[in-house]
């Protein structure tokens, strides 16, 4: 016997079959058949009225309209859809080269003042237990490498590479964050436990919070663009909201 839920989906597929046979039926096969009916009128009616061939005539090109108007429209969706793609494409590739490099840089241990270079003096760090407290920091080494895979593509501004290109880089900024916020909740149960000493703890909160301001502006950064992008259009390809790193005081 069939459970509630498989009922339930064959009822939605049933009437989802049912809705495309009935415009099917309503927008192609009865349209088809009226053109066939007045075509035959109309090539057999010799004795009819003038004014009646001329009524016969308005109703094939309606129905030949009826017919028309649906791959009519879809195509100007396309079409519209194209276009728009393309003009956001065009307007906003600066701003994604800037986002581009400035990710670059966060997820890199060069940059003084990316959340990585600031911790990696730390990673050797343990607590009272044993375990390292700055944990994932290659994770960000291989975020970078993601990002250098779609360099080139950047550098050639290609209006059919952006949509890929902001996946990609929507992708980084995801992985980025739930990075950082892996860090911030290690960091904060080391804090709470007490469980290194005060001049350890005290350089880890000053890294801690010169990182996390960069980190936090990039995101932000990111979030801002990708609104941008998808109010352009009708499928959304970013993230918007990032959850906030918090100061360690």
């Amino acid at each position: 016997m069939p459970s509630h839920w498989n009922r339930l989906l064959n009822g939605e597929a049933l009437k989802t079959a049912r809705s495309h046979q009935d415009s099917f039926l309503t927008k192609v096969l009865i349209p088809l058949a009226g053109i066939f009916v007045g075509a035959i009128g109309l090539a057999s009616s010799k004795d009819l009225p003038w004014w009646a061939h001329i009524v016969l005539i308005l109703i094939l090109c309606i129905l030949l309209g009826v017919i028309a108007w649906p791959p009519v429209t879809w195509m100007y969706a396309m079409w519209s859809g194209r276009r728009a793609k393309i003009r956001a494409a065009k307007s906003l590739y600066p701003e994604l080269d800037l986002l581009f490099r400035r990710f670059q840089q966060q997820v890199g241990d060069s940059y003084t003042n990316s959340l990585t270079y600031q911790l990696r003096n730390f990673s050797g760090v343990r607590d009272a237990s044993g375990a390292f407290v700055i944990q994932g920091l290659a994770e960000f080494t291989n975020i970078g490498a993601w990002l250098r895979l779609f360099a080139p593509k950047i550098e050639k501004r290609r209006t059919a590479d952006f949509d890929e290109i902001v996946r990609a880089m929507d992708l980084a900024a995801v992985q980025y964050s739930w990075q950082c916020i892996s860090l911030e909740n290690r960091l904060l149960g080391a804090v709470s436990d007490k469980s290194l000493d005060e001049a350890t703890l005290r350089k880890l909160r000053q890294a801690w919070n010169a990182g996390r301001e960069h980190a936090n502006k990039v995101l932000s950064e990111w979030g801002t663009f990708s609104e941008r992008v998808n109010r352009e259009r009708e499928d959304h390809v970013g993230t918007v909201h990032f959850s906030s790193l918090r100061a360690m005081d």
